[in-house]
């Protein structure tokens, strides 16, 4: 669960709310299998939560090695960071949800990774 269970870049600090969100997965797995009155089945719940997470997990790597990149290459870009400024203009005078860069979207908000990426 969480940062202890991704080989991930640690540049998004998003080790904690993956184990949040991966423990939210895991009881609602348990939740579903209690309500039809089922013995826990740990192997169909691992395949389970591995089919739902897995994605959001490659996703998170993938943002967290794109991250480093710009924080260690676009950052002295001027027309990366004048495109970023712009971003950050359109959502503060127009609609924070309107103008949204994807680290916004990964800290700000509940859409998951994959979505976020795309």
């Amino acid at each position: 669960m969480g940062d202890s269970a991704h080989a991930i870049f640690p540049f998004f600090g998003q080790g904690l709310n993956c184990g949040f969100e991966e423990l939210n997965v895991l009881m609602g797995l348990l939740d579903a299998q209690h309500e039809e009155g089922k013995p826990e089945n740990w192997n169909a719940i691992a395949k389970e939560f591995q089919a739902l997470r897995k994605p959001n997990s490659d996703a998170i790597s993938t943002a967290s090695k794109r991250h480093f990149f710009v924080l260690t290459e676009k950052m002295a870009d001027a027309s990366w960071v004048l495109g970023r400024r712009i971003v950050e203009h359109l959502s503060a005078r127009y609609s924070p949800d309107l103008f949204l860069s994807q680290t916004q979207i990964i800290y700000y908000t509940h859409i998951d990774y994959v979505r976020a990426l795309n």
